[in-house]
């Protein structure tokens, strides 16, 4: 009988502290009965199953104080270390990640995941140098840390270094040709150092994929129109003009494709409605018309399109040379132009450009003019 009673209890203590029952239930998503579970069990693994339990139920605070009590029971495991800096960082807990990923660093240098997120707390905390710092480090270490390498060529991209952009987005494509993140990052790199030719096919690649967006056909337009392939370029504009929010710049585009093959009746239909597409209009699409106008030898409505431009953008070292001249072609009274002139090099006298020098000039023929008809 004793035996029995023995027996019984030995197999109930089993199934208490049962290890795979606990893992079990965690694996189902049954969080309550496998904390209940691993709470019978006394090793640190049950204890950070606990914990990422406890996170997984939306108990965050539980389980970053049962991370911190294995942080501090085991300071040399990093498993528990790093999720608690992962779940730091997920809190904009930046500060705290850091100091975490720091000691970790310490105590496993060269660790490519861990300098991966020490790079991720730099980005965070507005120190893009410290970020490309840890994120070359870490591929450095790893030249297939697939993350580090889009975070380090996007960084680059955003600093408007595209030939770094493209040797790192280049180097993960040795590994992943197909990635849609890589193909587009290196579209982009190839577009802003100005290889138009070679960006069209990564931008078809993407839309190939299935990877349509709104910048990649506003890219593709623009690339089209720098090659002079106007026909593209509004395939690519009236696809863009599919995206909500996008119509504006699609309108512009195509009035641009226009205004290149000299239909003015047709860009003027594409700037206006630009214009209607987007409140408060950009001053672009205005001086696209002004710029139109003016070529179509009507003055006086190009000036009123370069004073909608002068209110939308302030003063402009080009915009009022504009001005300047339209006043020149459309106001009779010759004292009120020169003035025009004179209010011009008292703004921007100081730049010895095209514009200031064009202006000087001009201003002196009307002084001679005057001197030559005196009232």
């Amino acid at each position: 009988m004793f035996f029995l009673l023995g027996v019984v209890t030995q197999v109930r203590a089993q199934e208490v502290r049962n290890p795979a029952r606990a893992d079990s239930l965690y694996a189902v998503g049954n969080y309550n009965a496998a904390i209940r579970a691993y709470s019978k069990l006394e090793d640190r693994r049950a204890q950070l199953q606990i914990a990422r339990a406890y996170n997984a139920i939306g108990l965050e605070r539980k389980a970053r104080e049962q991370y911190e009590e294995l942080v501090t029971q085991y300071p040399a495991w990093a498993l528990s270390r790093f999720e608690l800096a992962r779940m730091h960082y997920k809190d904009k807990n930046y500060l705290i990640a850091a100091k975490h990923l720091d000691t970790l660093l310490q105590q496993h240098p060269g660790q490519s995941e861990f300098l991966f997120y020490r790079g991720l707390m730099d980005f965070s905390r507005a120190n893009p140098e410290g970020a490309i710092k840890n994120w070359r480090e870490a591929i450095a270490q790893d030249t297939t840390h697939l993350r580090a390498i889009m975070s380090l060529s996007t960084q680059y991209i955003r600093q408007n270094e595209p030939d770094s952009a493209l040797l790192f987005t280049e180097l993960g494509m040795r590994t992943n040709p197909n990635h849609p993140v890589l193909i587009n990052l290196k579209g982009q790199a190839l577009y802003n150092r100005d290889s138009f030719r070679e960006a069209i096919p990564e931008f078809w690649r993407l839309i190939a994929m299935g990877e349509e967006k709104d910048h990649i056909w506003e890219k593709l337009g623009e690339s089209y129109i720098v090659l002079s392939r106007l026909d593209s370029a509004r395939i690519a504009f009236r696809n863009l003009e599919t995206f909500e929010g996008s119509e504006a710049m699609a309108y512009y585009g195509m009035g641009r494709t226009f205004e290149l093959e000299f239909q003015r009746d047709s860009a003027r239909i594409y700037f206006k409605k630009a214009i209607a597409a987007k409140e408060p209009a950009l001053a672009a699409e205005h001086q696209a018309l002004g710029r139109l106008e003016q070529g179509a030898k009507n003055f006086e409505l190009a000036l009123k399109y370069y004073l909608l431009v002068r209110e939308e953008i302030g003063p402009s070292l080009r915009v009022d040379y504009q001005i300047c001249t339209l006043m020149d072609k459309t106001y009779a009274d010759r004292e009120v132009v020169a003035r025009a002139y004179e209010d011009y090099l008292n703004t921007y006298g100081k730049y010895d450009n095209y514009f200031t020098n064009t202006a000087r000039k001009r201003l002196r023929q009307l002084a001679e003019e005057s001197a030559d008809n005196p009232k």
